[in-house]
């Protein structure tokens, strides 16, 4: 039994033992004598009943408060609503303890992520180190393959100067060298419309290996050694301005120390003569020193070109030469009629023209 109901048995075992005292006389002995108590205790036997009515009186509400502290009997109601709500707080501290836990569990494994993820982090960044590193070693890589390639290429372009440095060393020593010798055959003639000569091409192979697939350009007359120029360099410059004459045409060989002719019959209107003196007397007015010009002298130009063998490049000799009189201190002609014999006459290469290759 609980201890709340103890105290209401024991409180009310009290109010009666108080009771019982309260009803025994005092002084029925018969040897004591009377006393002033004595002479109350009528007065006190009348006040008797009113304690026990006190006594009833607490002893009612006694079992009144044991009767409300005594437990009520529940319904199946009540039991089944009880046992209900004690199974829904027992399934929460079972889930509490759960989620306890978990949360435990979560904690553990949220530090653990932690840790790896620092580690993740550190790994990280050490890669990246190592990443830019690789990427500087790999640029200074590339570079160096790159002037690697560079000092191949200039290798290369040096071994092939070299080559061909030796080549041509090669050529120049043993090619073939075609000399073009030239003589007027015939009387040069200022007529009212033209200037006219002959001549004869001797084409010499000088030397040590034969020039292959020769061809003779057209011999030509100008009006000076200016216009014979000009006609080397556009001959040089454009093939269409070459041209070639059907005696000695492309597959023709010229062995060492082999000669071939030709003779040609050459003309030139007086008017392009006549120009170029016009020309040259306005080049010595203009000129810082002025000088007097009246006269001019002709230009023939003869050329040749030819492969040597083993190589596919053409190779050329343009030859201009002045045609001069004999006479000591002859100036030229002014484009006036006049017949110049062949034993007046001779010819003259000019000083720094023509074109070999």
């Amino acid at each position: 039994m609980s201890r709340s109901y103890w105290l209401p048995i024991i409180a009310a075992f009290g109010i009666a033992l108080a009771g019982g005292v309260c009803a025994q006389p005092v002084g029925d002995d018969a040897g004591s004598q009377p006393s002033t108590s004595q002479a109350q205790e009528k007065p006190q036997s009348n006040d008797t009943p009113r304690i026990l009515e006190t006594i009833n009186s607490g002893v009612e509400r006694l079992n009144r408060t044991l009767e409300a502290l005594k437990p009520q009997p529940k319904t199946a109601k009540e039991d089944e609503q009880g046992e209900s709500d004690l199974k829904a707080q027992w399934e929460m501290a079972r889930w509490a303890e759960n989620m306890f836990w978990v949360a435990l569990w979560s904690l553990i494994l949220t530090a653990f992520g932690l840790l790896l993820l620092t580690g993740t982090l550190i790994y990280t960044k050490h890669a990246a180190k190592s990443a830019k590193a690789m990427v500087v070693q790999a640029e200074a890589t590339t570079k160096a393959a790159q002037e690697t390639v560079d000092e191949a290429r200039k290798a290369t372009k040096f071994s092939g100067i070299a080559a061909d440095l030796a080549r041509e060393t090669m050529l120049t020593t043993d090619r073939p060298w075609i000399k073009i010798t030239v003589q007027i055959t015939k009387p040069l003639i200022f007529g009212k419309d033209t200037v006219s000569t002959s001549i004869k091409c001797i084409f010499h192979n000088v030397g040590k290996s034969p020039a292959t697939n020769v061809s003779v350009t057209r011999a030509s007359i100008h009006g000076n050694i200016i216009d014979a120029g000009d006609k080397i360099r556009r001959a040089i410059s454009h093939p269409a301005d070459r041209i070639y004459i059907e005696a000695v045409s492309f597959g023709v060989t010229l062995f060492p120390d082999e000669t071939f002719c030709e003779k040609y019959d050459l003309e030139m209107p007086v008017s392009e003569f006549t120009n170029c003196i016009a020309e040259l007397i306005e080049s010595a007015k203009n000129s810082s020193e002025p000088y007097e010009i009246t006269t001019g002298r002709p230009a023939i130009l003869a050329g040749v070109r030819y492969i040597i063998p083993g190589d596919k490049k053409y190779r050329f000799t343009y030859l201009p030469f002045h045609i001069e009189s004999k006479v000591r201190d002859h100036t030229g002609w002014d484009g006036k009629e006049c017949r110049v014999s062949v034993v007046e006459l001779r010819l003259n290469q000019a000083v720094f023209s023509g074109f070999l290759s």
